[in-house]
């Protein structure tokens, strides 16, 4: 071992080597012949490649010195590292350093010794070229030249084999969390496949995990808080099932991989039964339920899991993601913070929802997207006063409501183009019967927005265009967003709704009472209009009870200048309960069913006065 004291004078310089793994050094081969180069180059006997870190010396290479016992470059090495460049020692026996060393009294009585230390472009010392004579001499220019030029080779071969091996790494890991990657985990799951298929009984299961609410969460903190909440993550979910029970028959059972976004796995390998996949998702839903500090604000990060369990039966890797992916969605489509085993019908369920979201991509270039116009009447009078477009999708003959489709839209952001052609096409509707019939005062028209609509850049300079296109005023537009839209990020809520009322459309909060904000905070928010849910109108509550929940909301909404409107209008009772309470206007049943264009054309050239008069 190399003295400790030759170090304590520049620790920090030594034992660089720690980052770089023993197979990050260059291939034997290419090392020998480096150290013969260097014994011939300086005419030498012996010559050696040695590395060093605070803890030990090892040789990769060595000519001339003999195979067993202690090399005598040991002795040197801790001298040649702290130097900058060549150290020569013409004569050990003179060198005072060097005198009673009995590494160098003894066999082979090296006296001569030559070593270039093996610096890093950073300063930090890996070990040293060196050779060695039983005889006392020294070294021409050249010769000094050309072993402190083979000793930059060793280092940018080390440094080479360091960056390849930090390539492959990346190749394989997320840079984030440093977990495997989708290519590592799919190498991964194929070799458990070919285990399973060659060992009877061999069960292993993969588990899907996708955060819930991810994207609120994100976009309510700036990104590099994302990026934190999803690396606290990946250490619950190591942490988790490094620390568990043993789940499996032998070795390494568990790796943790990110896909990607807020997606992870978990792979459990040579599992004892299926039950202990579940047992392993419940921990991981209790772990991640706890709360995370993420810069000081505490964060609750659930989240839905889908397992699928792998044996001799399955095909594929890409199907267990597939199917642990079908099985998530199951999971969060019942609410989340819960996980799934997966089973065949949730296959089926998923190819459904891939073709519908394959064919919706093609909906509107195939002219298969139509709007219907339900009516909107003056509670009054009982006239028209006008419509809400309604998308409906006609896929191969079938007609889809939007409750079909949408969430998927939602989900894959084909809402935004969607929502952009129904903007379009209600407006240039709403222009033609302008043209076609006189009304006093001129029909508008109401258009649902959406959630990633809303926040679309594009939806107000698409808006104003739009209406210089078709000459439409302003006013004649109504947009409807729900309460929650609203309520979930208030400030950039605010200032969105006050950048579309200096447009100048109208603006309504739809199906009041199913979120979580209340009438009284509407205040704050420049909204013209308010839409009472179907489920205050349709309640079969006493009737003294349903009248006094519908008279305070509508005489808090008139406090607020705003108009209220009544959804789901089936009977005439309905109706009169809400001419009672002085609701404004009302659509439903009642009055007319959604209308393709042409109906609803044939409605405005006819009686414009709907359900029966009060």
């Amino acid at each position: 071992m190399i003295p400790a004291p030759l170090f304590d004078n520049e620790p920090e310089r030594i034992g660089a080597l720690n980052r770089y793994e023993v197979a990050d050094a260059p291939p034997e081969i290419a090392l020998d012949d480096i150290a013969l180069l260097a014994s011939r180059i300086c005419q030498t006997p012996m010559a050696a490649i040695s590395f060093v870190d605070q803890n030990r010396q090892w040789f990769k290479s060595q000519i001339g010195l003999p195979m067993s016992g202690t090399p005598r470059d040991i002795a040197f090495c801790g001298h040649a590292i702290l130097q900058s460049e060549l150290l020569v020692i013409p004569d050990a026996r003179a060198d005072g350093r060097f005198q009673d060393n009995p590494l160098v009294i003894g066999e082979p009585h090296i006296r001569f010794y030559a070593g270039a230390p093996l610096i890093t472009p950073d300063g930090m010392a890996l070990g040293s070229v060196c050779v060695m004579d039983t005889a006392a001499r020294s070294l021409s220019a050249e010769q000094a030249e050309g072993l402190q030029a083979l000793a930059r080779q060793v280092t940018t071969l080390l440094e080479l084999r360091r960056t390849q091996r930090q390539l492959a790494h990346a190749a394989l890991h997320d840079a984030l969390t440093g977990l495997p990657n989708r290519m590592l985990l799919t190498n991964r799951i194929e070799h458990c496949l070919a285990r399973a298929k060659s060992r009877k009984g061999y069960l292993f299961a993969v588990l899907f995990l996708d955060l819930d609410r991810f994207k609120v969460i994100n976009d309510s903190m700036d990104h590099s808080a994302g990026d934190k909440l999803l690396q606290k993550v990946a250490e619950r979910l190591s942490g988790c099932v490094r620390s568990g029970d043993t789940i499996g028959r032998s070795g390494h059972t568990v790796a943790v991989a990110r896909l990607g976004g807020d997606e992870f796995t978990v792979l459990l390998e040579d599992l004892r039964a299926g039950q202990n996949a579940a047992d392993v998702a419940q921990r991981l839903l209790t772990e991640l339920a706890k709360p995370m500090d993420i810069d000081g604000q505490e964060i609750v990060a659930t989240a839905s899991i889908g397992v699928v369990i792998g044996g001799a039966q399955a095909e594929s890797a890409t199907q267990l993601l597939r199917d642990a992916d079908a099985a998530m969605y199951r999971a969060k489509g019942a609410g989340g913070n819960r996980y799934v085993m997966f089973d065949p019908a949730m296959h089926l369920a998923a190819t459904e929802r891939m073709q519908i979201e394959n064919d919706l991509r093609n909906a509107v270039a195939r002219g298969q997207l139509v709007l219907h116009y339900q009516p909107i009447v003056c509670m009054k009078t009982r006239k028209l006063l006008g419509f809400e477009a309604l998308l409906r999708w006609n896929r191969d003959g079938k007609i889809f409501r939007p409750s079909q489709f949408i969430p998927v839209a939602e989900e894959t952001g084909l809402i935004v183009p969607i929502g952009r052609w129904i903007i379009t096409q209600a407006c240039q509707q709403l222009a033609e019967w302008h043209k076609a019939v006189s009304s006093a005062p001129p029909l508008f028209m109401s258009i649902n927005l959406s959630r990633r609509q809303f926040v679309d850049r594009e939806l107000i300079p698409h808006l104003s265009q739009t209406l210089k296109e078709t000459a439409l005023e302003a006013k004649d537009l109504q947009l409807e967003l729900t309460e929650s839209i609203i309520s979930n990020d208030a400030p950039a809520a605010r200032m969105v709704l006050t950048r579309l009322k200096k447009l100048g459309v109208q603006l309504a909060v739809d199906d009041f009472g199913t979120g979580y904000s209340s009438l009284s905070c509407l205040h704050s928010f420049p909204l013209d209009v308010l839409k009472i849910d179907r489920a205050f109108v349709t309640s079969q509550r006493a009737c003294s009870d349903t009248v006094a929940v519908l008279k305070a909301i509508v005489d808090l909404a008139h406090n607020l200048k705003m108009r209220v409107v009544a959804e789901g209008v089936e009977t005439a009772e309905q109706a009169a309960l809400l001419e009672t309470v002085e609701c404004n206007e009302g659509q439903g049943y009642f009055f007319a069913k959604p209308l393709n264009a042409q109906a609803a054309t044939a409605l405005l050239w006819g009686n414009t006065v709907l359900g029966e008069a009060a």
